[in-house]
């Protein structure tokens, strides 16, 4: 994969958000397994991506960050706060299919007036 320059940033922020607004996707991973070098525009891309999915509702996951790329994320003080990072990609999937299980069988909230009347003790 080599390098995510500007040019590169913007195709996967297109594809991104298209992606998105198809599926109504509540979780986006991005893989970079393989990618060795990121310049600092690549970087601000990527964060504005990872920005443009959460005005969309969508948590974005960062995967296979490799340790020069890594560096240059710490080098160049990135604010990667709102993103998920994990160290490979089955980690990523296995942390969304996790998050997506935990949504679906949350409890709704109960209502003020629906609340079960208290137990009294004697």
């Amino acid at each position: 994969m080599g390098t995510i320059d500007s040019a590169r940033a913007a195709q996967i922020l297109e594809t991104l958000l298209d992606g998105i607004m198809t599926y109504e996707a509540a979780v986006a991973l991005v893989d970079i397994t393989g990618v060795r070098g990121m310049d600092e525009l690549g970087i601000g891309a990527l964060l504005k991506a990872a920005k443009a999915a959460r005005l969309l509702g969508t948590q974005l996951i960062l995967t296979g960050i490799a340790p020069p790329v890594a560096r240059t994320l710490t080098e160049t003080g990135a604010d990667l706060g709102g993103v998920i990072t994990h160290g490979s990609l089955q980690a990523g999937v296995t942390y969304a299919l996790g998050r997506s299980a935990r949504q679906r069988v949350r409890p709704a909230k109960p209502v003020d007036d629906e609340r079960p009347p208290e137990t009294v003790r004697r």
